[in-house]
């Protein structure tokens, strides 16, 4: 593998709606060249100027409409694992395949920028107060969402189990009626006895909050536990199939809130970019 960094200013102006004269610069290029030239990729770091973008307001690169090199080749999307979040920096990475060799530019590069500006009004911030007398239900319920989030009673959960699993067995009954849903959300965990037996087993490391999430379509983009004060509490997470752990600076209180930031119509907005003339490497 070889890996080859060039600094190069290319200017893209494109408007597509916003009031502010936006541009776009491409700043580096990142060239992976590997014995298949399928796995071999091309990375663009684009610097968004004119719109504002911080921890409340974010981008990421939606999809690319189309690419090509001035052979004619046609360039895919790359997309990794992590390559889908949001940042809240003005700074994206757009990820193609890598041309032929002796390819000298990209001709046409055209692809859109999803800009995630999430307010109340706009339902892209879901609040939910007193969020530890919600347990075990879906938490986005009332919201018109595509997305279900269950916090579950973990502790609570596992104590009952171990001393009487009778009382356990009916909560479970319970929590299934409550949750229609919730048996194909936690299938690829072995169903829900598999998941509650893997949380069981493996348990927490420091104070955690896990949700069961059914979110195929990626509406969530964060979840924040503020405490009463209003300060952040999340000390970072884990995602392993259906099941979300978020850990936290303290064990959870009564009178905390969580805030879910959705995507939807409204708390996204889409824009088309396009780069003119890339030189490569």
């Amino acid at each position: 593998m070889k890996t080859i960094l060039l600094t190069i200013c290319g200017l893209c102006v494109w408007s597509a709606g916003f009031a502010q004269n936006v541009n776009v610069l491409v700043t580096d290029i990142r060239e992976e060249r590997r014995l298949d030239q399928r796995s071999s990729s091309l990375e663009l770091t684009l610097k968004v100027n004119g719109i504002p973008v911080d921890e409340n307001r974010k981008i990421k690169i939606g999809t690319v409409i189309k690419a090509t090199d001035n052979l004619g080749n046609e360039l895919k999307h790359v997309v990794g694992s992590f390559d889908n979040d949001y940042t809240g920096y003005n700074e994206v990475k757009l990820k193609l395949e890598a041309p032929p060799r002796n390819a000298a530019q990209l001709n046409v590069v055209e692809a859109t920028l999803s800009y995630f500006i999430p307010t109340k009004e706009n339902k892209g911030i879901v609040e939910i107060a007193s969020v530890l007398d919600k347990y075990n239900t879906n938490l986005l319920k009332n919201q018109n969402s595509e997305a279900k989030l269950i916090l579950i009673d973990e502790e609570r959960m596992k104590k009952m189990k171990a001393e009487n699993e009778a009382a356990y067995n009916k909560e479970m009954e319970k929590f299934k009626k409550e949750n229609p849903d919730a048996e194909k959300m936690s299938e690829l965990m072995g169903g829900l006895k598999g998941f509650f037996e893997s949380l069981f087993d493996y348990g927490s490391f420091g104070p955690v909050m896990t949700f069961l999430v059914d979110d195929p379509k990626e509406k969530i983009v964060e979840i924040l536990v503020y405490n009463e004060k209003g300060e952040k509490m999340n000390n970072g997470w884990s995602k392993s199939d259906n099941q979300l752990s978020i850990m936290l600076s303290s064990p959870p209180q009564k009178n905390w809130k969580l805030e879910v930031l959705l995507q939807n119509n409204k708390s996204v907005k889409e824009h088309t970019i396009k780069l003119g003339q890339v030189f490569l490497p």
